[in-house]
């Protein structure tokens, strides 16, 4: 073998298992984002934000089944990690890679020296440290291995040296890729046919069978095969919100409740028309990402998807999530469009990352489902002031009135203002060819509040 420097090995080891795009806060990797620039095509998107960083690999991996990769330097990495929770949560690959404290300077209170390691391991499937260049192909390998088997979920390495300057050292070692892991399913075994007919035998003496189906249809890529199935034994299908991609159903009882809402021309203007307008415009081909909170109970009650070929990824738990997993999204997928549904009160945690998209050209449209507020915290708050709130009690839920197209503007995307439901159809159409990142600031009424989930 030849002598080679980890960075030279990092490099060519991602590229071969296909990642085209890395998120990071620096510094970290220094010389491995130089060999990346000297032998690969890679694009090393620099973030605002470590979290941001995670997130956005995050949307990478679930958008394309690929593990995302993201990266910071030794005092980022508890903000890396606490990204990661979102990943983990969703059983999505991603991949951290961080720097870590030379061993001859531990525990001797040197600048920034903070014990990582336990902060991943809540996160992560595998946690582990790189203390040698010659360590870099298996345990990059093993990485990707883990990160895409089983039950797909995030893994950590974190590099010696406050930045990974391990990455400089040469060894005598070549790349190891193993191409099964570039993706999820890494494997499809096929399944014991005495338990097909075993599930068989249930399904048919079952008085009323019902199908659920969630995140595992959506990783196994078997959304077609589920339709087909339910339609040969006439069994109806119910999704959990990550397998909202999979059959949509029609539940009339509940659409006529809120036709005259989903049909609003109210101002300012009802969330149930947003979504109306989105399930009605939306591309065949986009890729939906959606906050949580009560950005994901608007679009999880009132959104349809209309094409097998549309893509509806929501955030596992974290306020915030969609605006920057929508930006790794539209990088591993920049041939589909990408639409972020979002409330002000998510938009406002990472809006620096707009700067980010417009430096990189990545093109995603966000629409903020600006309120004002974070409405979602309405009824709790009337719970704790017994139903009559004070404008002191408001202040804990409400935020000052802002154009977030105004900031877009200043910060080179295209953003537009909608106040009015008759406007939101066109400002889409025009975002989706604008060949730009775009903000779509639309105006709604803060007292509409997302229905609470059938019980």
């Amino acid at each position: 073998m030849a002598k080679m420097t980890g960075a030279q090995v990092l490099a060519d080891m991602l590229a071969g298992y296909g990642v085209t795009h890395v998120f990071m806060v620096p510094a970290v990797l220094r010389a491995s984002f130089a060999e990346m620039e000297r032998r690969t095509g890679i694009k090393r998107i620099h973030a605002h934000g470590e979290k941001a960083a995670a997130y956005m690999a995050d949307g990478y991996a679930r958008a394309s089944g690929r593990p995302g990769v993201c990266m910071a330097q030794v005092i980022g990495a508890l903000n890396l990690a606490a990204g990661l929770r979102d990943a983990w949560l969703a059983y999505s690959p991603v991949i951290a890679f961080t720097g870590g404290r030379e061993p001859k300077t531990q525990y001797r209170k040197v600048y920034q020296e903070i014990n990582d390691m336990p902060a991943f391991e809540p996160v992560t499937k595998f946690n582990a440290t790189v203390d040698a260049a010659e360590r870099f192909p298996d345990m990059i390998a093993q990485a990707f291995r883990v990160a895409v088997s089983g039950s797909p979920g995030p893994v950590h390495l974190q590099f010696r040296g406050n930045e990974g300057q391990v990455d400089a050292e040469e060894a005598d070692m070549s790349p190891r890729i193993e191409t099964q892991f570039a993706r999820v399913p890494p494997f499809r075994p096929a399944p014991e046919q005495a338990a097909v007919a075993a599930a068989l035998t249930a399904l048919q003496r079952a008085s009323r069978p019902a199908i659920v189906a969630g995140g595992g249809v959506r990783a196994s890529g078997v959304a077609r095969e589920l339709v087909a199935l339910a339609e040969k034994l006439a069994i109806p299908v119910a999704t959990s919100l990550n397998g909202m991609d999979s059959i949509q159903g029609l539940c009339g009882e509940w659409r006529e409740k809120y036709r005259a809402l989903l049909a609003s021309d109210a101002v300012p203007m009802r969330p149930e028309r947003l979504c109306a307008d989105l399930s009605a415009t939306l591309p065949e081909d986009a890729i939906v990402m959606v906050d949580t909170g009560h950005a994901g109970m608007w679009m999880g009650g009132m959104f349809d998807l209309c094409s097998p070929a549309q893509s509806y990824i929501r955030s596992a738990g974290h306020l915030g999530w969609a605006f920057p997993a929508g930006i790794g999204a539209k990088a591993a997928c920049p041939e589909r469009p990408v639409v972020v549904f979002t409330g002000d009160a998510g938009f406002w945690n990472h809006i620096a990352e707009i700067e980010t998209a417009v430096r990189w050209g990545i093109n995603s449209v966000t629409v903020v489902n600006n309120n004002g507020g974070g409405n979602q915290s309405k009824r709790g708050f009337d719970r704790a002031y017994g139903g009559e709130q004070t404008e002191q009690a408001r202040e804990l839920w409400t935020f000052s009135k802002v154009n977030f197209a105004r900031i877009a503007e200043d910060m080179g995307a295209l953003g537009i203002r909608v106040e009015r439901p008759a406007d939101f159809v066109p400002a889409l159409e025009r975002a989706l060819k604008a060949g730009l990142p775009v903000v779509i600031d639309a105006v709604t009424d803060i007292e509409a509040l997302a229905p609470l989930a059938v019980t």
